[in-house]
């Protein structure tokens, strides 16, 4: 339905959360839609502060000291003397990363020739089909209308305003930037503004820092620009500082952003003129398509990806039908609906699902920079956690969509993230640890900073966390399980991920039991009981770091097998993987996150990582590990952050437990309000996550949560409708894929599935699962194969 394509308003947005967005991976825009005096607020993907510098500026403890200290941890660990390893690991802690900044903003003022600016019959929309921001009102008696969007293929913007009324309308164009100013233009329809970025920006949770600092040094941070045309048939008239024309009927914008930002890990630029020539060849060439190929060329480009799935939930019979409602107003009545969100208005579940795979294509397109913490868009000098990249979740979540959801070349730029933190890190492993290999912590920047964070204060829960590697190269793993061929496997991931393993096998420890374990672990963000009744965070072999070298063990042992490689990093992997430390079950029945039964400190942590091996890992456990990952959770709890939900409902999905997965979904429409707890996903009127505050990981992770409850492929068996939530018991989707990239249509009533089709690039046999009963289907390369249900044998039936 078009309800499911489609976020609409009544009103101009107020506040940056009822704003619009609009992306192509690079430059973001949120649309504000105001008549009269409308505001656009500007990000470029590569709009961050400081340089490669930053990461050492103030020195580093020699190699050394630094190992000393890790040393220390490790015996304090050994010793069983928990808190006595935090001092050590503090001092190894480095400043912070750097900061994702707001860039510029664009006004834009409309009056009627009268001076009126007064609207009416106003209306605002985001058309998720098109990528199109719109808003329409009646001035002086007379529609118009005002339609952005940002192309991806031509890298700009492009603002239309047409205007009906006979005497056309007057506009003003003009920049301004929170930014250090170092240049304007303004003159004859064209305009542009130079900006320099902060050379250090501390994060808004250390109030005693300075927080913002710039060095005019060369290269000592990046210098940035916005640069615009007008096109208009009226009568040019510029202002002080300011474009603009008389007597509009139709005009055309052309806006794009550039900067001296170079690559990831490497200083930007020296040259204070780079981004006004870079932003001049991308407006001439934008000029010389004219605005319908610039459109044309949008639409085929953003429509090749947006199309390749689509959900669609029925509405059930006894549901009030609020489809050609507001968004918001549709949110409030499925938030205070006494049936339920998803009961009272499946419809929005699906926008949801469409708008969390649009904002994907907006942020993170090849040659750009990975999505982070707010995706491409931030308002804020101190952004929350510097809008920065968290390894530790919320990065890799950002990205969990992508493979199931048809979209996988959008993997690009995370990918390109691993590689700069493989070289960076390659320096913190051999000076922190004295050992090969590559390490990262638990957060980075385009910069490439490997260091654990924190200036010596920061609680090492968090700070300290040397197993962002492994994670990162699941991903990898991930893309070469959906279908990526033997020259990924051969040129991005072997050198990754075998790097990785050897810094893991060096780190590895051998137990008094024989096994393998690590010999200072966190889990994530969490803390436990020590005897004494302490609360520390420092253990050794926590749960979540033997899943993920397990993993990562795994995949470089089948790449090695795959590519043919004699690799003796290959084999040592092998030989130390029926070692590892097995998954434990403690006393009370519960998944232990921490070694030795340490009792958590903090029952309904958000955190959820011990877990790991369930989802986003694929390890086969056994019915008590299941049993236990499912008491692990109730304990947890549901409610948490927006992020915390998708992951609980992806582990529910996995578990097969399709009401508990419709539960924490229908959690996700809640408005941030009074009544619901500090630490709470809820959604902004525009249909932001709220953690609190806004993160994008929540609005992707939702995907592939949505995703999980329908598809499961990690088994080796493609499984349909695993955990499909009771209220969307009526719906369809297409294009959804399963490992090794098979293509899965689905269509289900009433709870059951009614149709199924598989589509595969290459010929092949898979095995189809549904309500415990399977199938062998044989796929010829590009051909449909639609599945007979009636045919699937039952489970026990079939031969072993």
């Amino acid at each position: 339905m078009k309800s499911d394509h489609l976020l609409w308003y009544e009103k101009p947005a107020a506040t940056w959360m009822e704003a619009l967005p609009l992306g192509n991976g690079r430059i973001g825009a949120m649309c504000f839609g105001r008549p009269g005096a409308d505001l656009i607020k500007l990000n470029d993907d590569r709009g961050w502060s400081g340089s490669p510098a930053n990461e050492l500026q103030d020195g580093f403890p020699d190699a050394a000291s630094a190992q000393a200290d890790v040393g220390a941890a490790r015996a304090a660990v050994a010793a069983g003397d928990y808190a006595a390893a935090d001092e050590p690991l503090r001092r190894i802690q480095q400043k912070y990363t750097q900061s994702y900044l707001p860039f510029s903003d664009l006004h834009l003022t409309i009056t009627a020739a009268n001076g009126t600016t007064d609207a009416t019959d106003y209306r605002r929309e985001l058309r998720l089909k098109d990528a199109v921001h719109e808003h329409s009102y009646l001035l002086d008696g007379h529609r118009v209308t005002q339609s952005s969007y940002i192309s991806a293929p031509a890298g700009v913007m492009v603002i239309e305003i047409s205007a009906e009324h006979p005497d056309g309308v007057d506009l003003t164009l003009a920049l301004s930037t929170e930014l250090l100013e170092l240049d304007r233009l303004a003159v004859g329809g064209r305009l542009g503004l130079i900006a320099q970025l902060p050379s250090n920006s501390a994060p808004g949770h250390e109030s005693d820092l300075e927080q913002t600092k710039y060095d005019r040094t060369p290269g000592a941070a990046v210098i940035g620009g916005t640069f615009l045309r007008l096109h208009h048939d009226g009568e040019e008239r510029d202002g002080v500082g300011a474009v603009g024309a008389s007597g509009i009927h139709r005009a055309t914008i052309i806006l794009t952003t550039a900067t001296t930002f170079t690559a990831l890990g490497m200083p930007p630029l020296h040259t204070l003129d780079a981004p006004a020539a870079e932003a001049q060849r991308r407006l001439d060439a934008a000029d010389e398509l004219g605005s319908d190929r610039l459109l044309a060329e949008h639409l085929a480009d953003y429509r090749g990806l947006y199309f390749r799935s689509e959900l669609h939930f029925d509405r059930r019979d006894d549901a009030a039908m609020h489809d050609d409602l507001p968004t918001s107003e549709r949110l409030a009545l499925a938030s205070a609906s006494p049936i339920g969100a998803l009961g009272s208005d499946p419809g929005l579940a699906a926008t949801l699902f469409n708008f969390g795979r649009y904002l994907l294509i907006a942020s993170s397109r090849a040659g750009t920079l990975p999505t982070n913490l707010q995706g491409i868009w931030n308002d804020l000098v101190q952004p929350p956690w510097s809008s920065n990249y968290t390894i530790n979740i919320n990065t890799q979540m950002n990205y969990w969509p992508v493979e199931v959801a048809n979209l996988a070349e959008l993997h690009e730029p995370l990918f390109d993230l691993v590689d700069a933190l493989a070289l960076r890190g390659r320096e913190t492993a051999s000076r922190i640890y004295g050992l090969p290999g590559w390490v990262a912590h638990h957060n980075t920047d385009p910069w490439g900073f490997s260091t654990p964070v924190g200036m010596g204060r920061a609680d090492n829960a968090w700070a300290y966390w040397p197993m962002s590697g492994p994670w990162l190269v699941s991903h990898l793993s991930q893309h070469l399980q959906f279908g990526a061929d033997d020259e990924f496997a051969r040129d991005r991931a072997w050198p990754v991920a075998a790097s990785a393993a050897a810094f893991m096998l060096g780190w590895l420890k051998t137990d008094a039991d024989g096994t393998l374990g690590t010999p200072v672990s966190t889990s994530p963000e969490n803390h436990f009981v020590t005897e004494a009744g302490e609360r520390a965070s420092v253990a050794a072999s926590t749960t979540m770091d033997i899943s993920l070298i397990r993993e990562l063990f795994e995949f470089v042992v089948s790449l090695a097998d795959r590519l043919k490689i004699d690799s003796s990093t290959a084999r040592a992997c092998a030989a130390a993987l029926p070692r590892l430390r097995a998954p434990q079950i403690g006393v009370d029945g519960r998944l232990l996150e921490y070694p030795h039964g340490l009792p958590d400190w903090e029952p309904h942590h958000r955190h959820v990582s011990h877990l790991y091996g369930l989802y986003p890992g694929a390890e086969r456990w056994d019915a008590d590990l299941l049993a236990a990952a499912t008491t692990s959770l109730d304990v947890r709890g549901g409610d948490s952050t927006g992020w915390s939900l998708a992951w609980k409902t992806c582990l529910r999905a996995r578990l097969h437990q399709p009401d508990v997965a419709g539960e924490l979904l229908a959690l996700f429409f809640r408005e941030p309000q009074d009544g619901i707890a500090e630490w709470a996903g809820a959604l902004y009127p525009n249909l932001f996550q709220s953690n609190p505050p806004f993160q994008i990981d929540a609005n992707l992770g939702y995907i592939a949560a949505i995703a999980e409850c329908l598809l499961q492929s990690h088994r080796g068996v493609i499984e349909l409708l695993p955990a499909l939530p009771p209220a969307l018991d009526r719906g369809s989707v297409r294009g959804l894929v399963a490992r090794p990239g098979v293509e899965v249509d689905l269509e289900w009533k009433d709870g059951k599935l009614v149709a199924a089709s598989l589509t595969s690039r290459r010929s092949r046999t898979v095995t189809v699962e549904y309500d415990g009963r399977s199938a062998a289907v044989d796929l010829t390369a590009g051909a449909r194969a639609r599945l007979d249900i009636t045919l699937l044998a039952p489970l026990e039936s079939l031969p072993a």
